[in-house]
Parts: structure tokens; sequence; C-alpha cells
């Protein structure tokens, strides 16, 4: 078994080192959960305590990891910014109300096709683009202004968002996650990838019926079951076909195909029989205070027949947007998605190597600046926007952090696709870009600040220096040395457990990442395999993360209804990560 240079108790370590993660859960599921502002500062703040006082861990090289989890915040809240610029520059110029309005012309009123096109693929893009919560808060209203349950639309896209997120917000999870916990290089994050999506497509073949019967009675989702296996396949094939080359565009490029391939199903009506809305649910006693409009629906939605579907859809469009439910031009069309398409266009030119852009984009030299700024470290500016501080309080683990802005997906694509779609809409805009970028800053409070916690709690954990190894090689390695292979067993809950006090898969794996590691080579096991199973974890583990429901229910009003959530949902959770864990054994033994 490996050496662990620890603290002096032994295997009691673990529980030590463990107590910041404990005192993250314990704020989610006390009945006045504290914040996670708060709650992830205050851990990290613990653990760097328990490594000078119990570790013994080197002064100065634990102060420069709280300065380079400091500094590491930023490329999540870039990213974060940049998502939200978009879909707001998409919310302001209408694009987005004219996405919405087309998904409900092509649904026709079907129930099931509704739920495939609308929170199945199109959640499916918009994780990929954006991720961080955005597919659920932009789809959940859609879903309920037609007439679905609310409580059951909310646990609907907070399942499909967990089939999704290990490659959100352009496979942030992957190459930041777990590059930076692990130091995966390319091909590592997209082996890992790869296996996710294996183990991702088989159990939504499996689960994706199950989920759909939260919305629509299980005889109608037997009676198109053709119809939904169609879309699932539409889906998972892509990604799993783009997860073999690539950690950063399954999620959206299979997002994209997946809603061509649906609405190509819907209009050809392959698989899909008559269906009954649900007229109840969970939530039909809970005043949503949705409007009338919605009220109705969810009372009883007529019959097609009763009232055609286009008037229906015409009723729920404001006034002013009334204009937007005219038969577009083939122009129209390729300028209402122009957000999307560009971000896509532009994401493929800057990462595909042979293109030349990714190396012109992460070059580190020539400098442009080049100071020292006294013991804080080496600041440096190439002419490729890339900012780096080297020997951070001079440690001497040489410790250095590095921020790519122009290749990091923050002003390209997201800026340059949101502000082309602001100048080109320019004359009906909502909202000014003065605005847009003001409720950018407000919005972006909250997460710095989390971001901040958790990127520093990260880098207590993973650091090691010359007195005591990593906190997470630690307990990885006693975990792995008391459970055996059973491990394995825990590996899917540690990444679900990550999400569910963080709300996020990319510091689930960055918390996790490297204990899975050392577990996995002191196991003897292939250590790519078990990292896939955290991602899985901290996929679905986004499903059961209560500042996600929270999040969500605000959006439409509904108020106390997370453990009516947390019922339906935690089972199929369950069933997620055994499954996930299942498909894996063979590649954790290859």
């Amino acid at each position: 078994m490996a050496e662990v240079r620890g603290g002096p108790s032994g295997f009691w370590d673990v529980v030590l080192l463990l107590l910041p993660i404990a005192f993250l859960v314990f704020a989610v599921v006390k009945p006045k959960p504290i914040p996670s502002t708060n709650s992830l500062r205050i851990a990290a703040a613990m653990m760097f305590f328990i490594k000078l006082v119990y570790l013994e861990s080197a002064p100065i090289t634990v102060c420069a990891a709280v300065v380079k989890g400091s500094l590491q915040a930023l490329v999540p809240c870039s990213i974060i910014a940049g998502a939200i610029f978009l879909f707001d520059s998409m919310e302001s110029s209408r694009c987005l109300t004219w996405m919405r309005i087309t998904m409900k012309k092509i649904t026709n009123d079907h129930p099931v096709a509704e739920v495939m096109l609308i929170g199945w693929a199109f959640h499916y893009l918009v994780e990929g683009a954006s991720g961080f919560g955005t597919p659920a808060c932009l789809a959940v209203p859609v879903l309920v202004s037609m007439g679905h349950p609310k409580v059951e639309s909310i646990c609907v896209l907070l399942v499909f968002n967990g089939f999704s997120a290990i490659f959100g917000a352009v496979g942030t999870p992957l190459w930041f996650g777990m590059g930076l916990a692990v130091g995966a290089t390319e091909d590592e994050q997209v082996s890992i990838g790869s296996k996710c999506a294996t183990a991702i497509a088989i159990n939504a073949f499996i689960l994706i019926p199950v989920v759909v019967s939260l919305l629509v009675d299980r005889a109608d989702v037997i009676r198109n079951i053709v119809f939904i296996e169609l879309s699932v396949a539409c889906t998972v094939i892509p990604l799993f076909t783009i997860a073999q080359f690539s950690a950063e565009f399954p999620s959206l490029l299979s997002g994209l195909i997946s809603i061509a391939c649906t609405a190509t199903l819907i209009h050809f009506k392959v698989g899909l029989k008559p269906c009954e809305r649900r007229k109840s649910g969970t939530d039909e006693t809970v005043d949503a205070g949705q409007g009338q409009a919605v009220a109705d629906a969810e009372v009883g939605a007529p019959a097609a027949d009763e009232v055609p579907v286009a008037k229906k859809i015409a009723d729920d469009v404001p006034e002013a947007d009334r204009d937007l439910l005219a038969s577009p031009s083939v122009v129209d069309v390729a300028l209402r998605t122009m957000p999307l398409w560009l971000t896509v266009v532009l994401l493929i030119i800057t990462r595909i190597e042979d293109i030349g852009l990714k190396e012109a984009l992460t070059e580190k030299e020539p400098l442009i600046i080049d100071w020292k700024l006294g013991s804080l470290g080496q600041l440096t500016l190439s002419s490729a926007f890339v900012i780096g501080l080297s020997n951070i309080l001079g440690a001497p683990e040489k410790i250095a952090w590095s921020f790519q802005m122009l290749y990091v997906p923050f002003i390209i694509p997201f800026f340059v696709a949101g502000s082309a779609t602001l100048l080109v809409y320019r004359g009906e805009l909502r909202s000014s870009p003065k605005q847009i970028l003001g409720g950018v800053a407000r919005r972006m409070k909250k997460p710095l600040i989390a971001l901040l916690g958790a990127l520093c709690l990260v880098e207590l954990l993973r650091g090691k220096d010359v007195n005591a190894d990593a906190p997470a090689y630690i307990i990885g390695i006693r975990l792995s040395e008391a459970l055996s292979d059973a491990f394995i067993i825990l590996s899917a809950l540690l990444g679900a457990l990550g999400a569910f006090f963080s709300g996020s898969t990319t510091v689930s794996n960055l918390t996790f990442g490297a204990v899975q590691k050392a577990a996995a080579l002191n196991l003897g096991l292939n250590y790519e395999a078990l990292l896939a199973v955290q991602g899985c974890g901290g996929s679905i583990g986004n499903a059961v993360c209560l500042s996600n429901i929270i999040a969500v229910s605000t959006v439409i009003g509904v108020e106390n209804q997370e453990g009516a959530v947390m019922k339906k949902v935690v089972p199929i959770v369950a069933c997620f990560l055994v499954i996930a864990t299942v498909v894996m054994l063979p590649f954790l033994y290859a």
C-alpha cells in the first residue's frame, strides 16, 4: 500500500479531513440552510486551519494555495458571466421568445412531444452552451405555460439536467474540473468524457421513459415509447460519438442535432400516438401566481379540437410579441438562431488545432507585461492575453496560476455572439447593452463569492508540501485501504454528494477528483474509469441539490415543495448511480 504523510492519527485523519465536507452537507440539510456563499468560505477556513494545526503543513504553501484558489475562481466566473450575457442578449433581442414560440408550434399541443423537444432536446443544447442551472430555469416556465404540472416539471428538468451536466458550459466540469483537480491532459479528459457518455447513454435509454412518466400518464408513455426512445437516440448517439474526440462539444452539438431530429420526428409523427394532457399534479393546490393562462391550462386544458392550437399559442403570447407568430423566412430563422449557431462556430474554429487559432489564443509568449510584484509573485501578460502569476508568495512548490482570456469560453464565444445579436436587433431591444451588463454584474455577486470559497477549498484539498501530502490524497488512500474494492460503491455517491452541497458538477469534480484518483491508483483500478463514475455522480447530483430546486421553483413561483421534489427525484437518481457504476465495472478492471 502507498505511503502517506498525514497527521498523527492514522485512519482518523480521514474523519478530521472530511469535517469541512461534513459541514457543507450539514449547511444544506439543516432546517434553515446556510447559503453556499457563506458555507463554502467557512469550509475553506476549516481546511486552512486543519492543514496548519493538524497536518503541520508549511504556512507559506498553504497561504499560496489560498491565493491561487482565489484567482482560479476567475475561470468559472468568467464563463458564467459570458453565458448570462449571451442569454440576456437573446432575451432582450426576442430571439429566445421566438425560439419558445417556434417550439410550441412544432409540438402541436402533444404533451410527450413537448417534454422531449423542450425539456430534453432544447435543455441539452442550453446546458452545452451555458450550464450552471440555466436549462431548467428556461425550460420549466415553457412547460408550465403549456399546462404541465409545476412540481413535476421541476422534477423532470432537474433529472434531465443530470444527463448532460458533465458536459455543461462547453465541458467545464471536464477540462476545468478534472483538469485542475487531477491534472488531466486533453487526452485523459476525452477518455473520461467518453466513458461518462457511455454510462449516460445506457442510463438514458432505461430511465428517460420513467422520467417522462412524471409529467405524462404511464399508459401514454408506453404508447409513445418508440418516439421517446428515438428522441433519446437522437441525443445520446451523437453525444457518445462526439465524446470520443472532444470533452467540450458533446452536449452542445448533440443538443443541436437532437432538436433538429426530434422536430423532424414530431413533424412526421414518427412513433407519436394520441395522448391526453395530465390535468393535475402534486402542485394542483399550489398558488404559483403564474397568471390566468397557466392556471386555466392546469385546471383542465381544452382538447385540441375545441380550441385550435394556433389560437392557444397566440393567447399565451404578449401583444408586443405577436409579430413573432408570423411564418419566418429562411433569413429570419438564421438571424433568430444566430446566437446559438455563432457560438458553436466560434467554439469549433478556436478548438480545432489544425485551424491554428487554438495555439494563437493560448500563447504565453511574447510578453507584453512582465512585472515582479514583490513577494506576491511574477505577473505576466502575453500578446494572446494570457494572464499569469508565477512563484506565488515564493513557496518552494513554485505555485503558479494562469488565465487564457481569449480561449476560455468567455469573450469568445459568449460576448462576441451576444454582442453580434444585440447589433443585429439593435432596433427592437427590450434592454440596452448597458442594462444587460449591469444585470450580469449584479447576478455574478453570489456566484463569485461562492466560487471563491469553493476554489480555495479545492486548492487546499489538493495541495501538498514538504511536511504533508494533500488532504485529498490522504482521504483517498485511507478510504481505499479500509474499503478495498468496495470503494467503487462509494465513488458515485461522492460525486453526487459534491453536487448536492455545491449545485455544480465542476465543483464536485474539483472537490473529489483527487480523492478518486488516489483511491483508484492505490487499488490498481483504471483511474479514468473511476473519475468517470465521479463525473456521472456529480452530473446527476444536481437533481437533488436544494439550491437548484429552490432556484427553479422560484422562477415559476412555487414555494415549500422541496420535499415533494426530492421524493420523486431521489429514486431516479439512485437508479442512475447504480447503473452508471455497473456500466463502468468492465472499464475499472480493464
